[in-house]
């Protein structure tokens, strides 16, 4: 955990995070996003997921979260699930066939 104490809102996401419980972090810029997930990854080896705005803040993010905090980015991670084989028609070339 970081040297400063964490708000009760820090303190209730680590403790979910701890129990397994589903979270979801949605703030605006300047809040504590990252140091409430730097918390997290430090907290327990549960595995967790970030996803970026873009593919540079997800690079740092998996350097500043930890082994067990992926990150990527929303694309990234529909491109994972969809990939370049789909029987909807998707190419991965930008728009389907």
């Amino acid at each position: 955990m970081p040297s400063h104490r964490p708000t009760p809102e820090q303190e209730d996401a680590v403790a979910a995070f701890r129990r397994g419980d589903d979270l979801v972090l949605q703030a605006g810029a300047g809040t504590g996003k990252t140091t409430t997930l730097t918390m997290l990854g430090t907290a327990t080896r549960r595995q967790g997921r970030y996803l970026a705005f873009n593919k540079s803040i997800a690079v740092e993010a998996e350097r500043r979260f930890g082994s067990n905090i992926r990150s990527s980015t929303a694309h990234s991670l529909a491109f994972k699930a969809v990939g370049t084989g789909s029987r909807s028609g998707w190419t991965g070339r930008g728009c389907p066939r």
